[in-house]
């Protein structure tokens, strides 16, 4: 019963994990874009 909770347990933790690296990975990567595209501004075109 235990070993059986503890595996749903890790899944759960894993699949937890993956989302948010995907989120953190996404958000990283509009960052840049945003940075990129605030020096394009400040830089007068």
């Amino acid at each position: 019963m235990k070993k059986g909770q503890w595996k749903l347990h890790v899944s759960d933790d894993s699949e937890n994990n993956g989302f948010w690296q995907v989120i953190i990975r996404k958000f990283v990567y509009y960052k840049d874009i945003l940075i990129q595209f605030l020096r394009f501004l400040k830089g007068g075109r």
